[in-house]
C-alpha cells in the first residue's frame, strides 16, 4: 500500500477530545472533527470510501464516512469522520468498522486514561490515512522532539520545515514512502 503524502496536501495533528474518543460524559458525538483545509485535494466522492488506520504496528483498511459541520445558516465548514450507523457499515453484505468506531476501540482497549492524538493527511493517490498514537509512545516522543512539542492542534503545510519534520518521523516508524 502506498502511503506517500500528496505533495499538496496537508498534515492535520489533533489531540483527541474526550468527546472525540467517545468518553465524554456530557457528549454523545458521534464524529471526530478534522480541520478546515486538510483535505482540499480530494473530491465529494470520498465521502464514504475506504481509509487507513494506523496503530502501532498494526495498518487495516477501514470504512471512511466523511462529510462536513453544517452551520446555523446552512453553510458547511470543516470535514469529519463519522462514527456511522450500524446499516452504514455493511458494504456488498459485509461489515467493515468505521475508523472512528475503530480507534475508540483502540482506546478503549488500551488505555482510556491517556491522552490520544490523531494525524491525518491524503496520499498520492487520494486515499485518507490517519495515525492513532498515544502520550508518551514512541511516535509521539520523536514528534515532540522534532517540533519542539506537540500541543493540541497542528496544520502542517507541505512547503514548511515542521511538515518535512512530520514526513520523517512518520517514515521512521512506518513506511510511508
Amino acid at each position: 500500500m502506498d502511503l506517500k503524502p500528496h505533495k499538496f496536501g496537508r498534515i492535520g495533528l489533533k489531540k483527541l477530545s474526550l468527546a472525540d474518543t467517545g468518553l465524554s460524559e456530557k457528549s454523545n458525538q458521534t464524529h471526530i472533527g478534522l480541520f478546515e483545509n486538510t483535505l482540499h485535494s480530494i473530491d465529494d466522492l470520498h465521502l464514504i470510501d475506504y481509509c487507513t488506520l494506523i496503530y502501532n504496528d498494526s495498518i487495516k483498511r477501514l470504512l471512511c464516512l466523511l462529510d462536513y459541520i453544517e452551520n446555523s445558516d446552512g453553510s458547511f465548514r470543516s470535514p469529519k469522520i463519522r462514527k456511522g450507523s450500524e446499516r452504514e457499515l455493511i458494504v456488498d453484505g459485509i461489515e467493515i468498522n468505521s475508523v472512528v468506531r475503530e480507534l475508540r476501540d483502540v482506546i478503549y482497549k488500551t488505555d482510556i486514561r491517556k491522552d490520544w492524538y490523531l494525524i491525518w493527511y491524503v496520499t498520492e493517490e487520494e486515499h485518507l490515512v490517519f495515525v492513532l498514537f498515544e502520550f508518551r509512545s514512541k511516535l509521539f516522543d520523536l514528534l515532540s522532539a522534532k517540533l519542539s512539542g506537540i500541543g493540541s492542534r497542528h496544520t502542517f503545510d507541505p512547503l514548511t520545515a515542521k511538515y518535512d519534520r512530520v514526513i520523517t518521523t512518520l517514515q521512521s516508524i512506518i513506511n510511508i514512502t
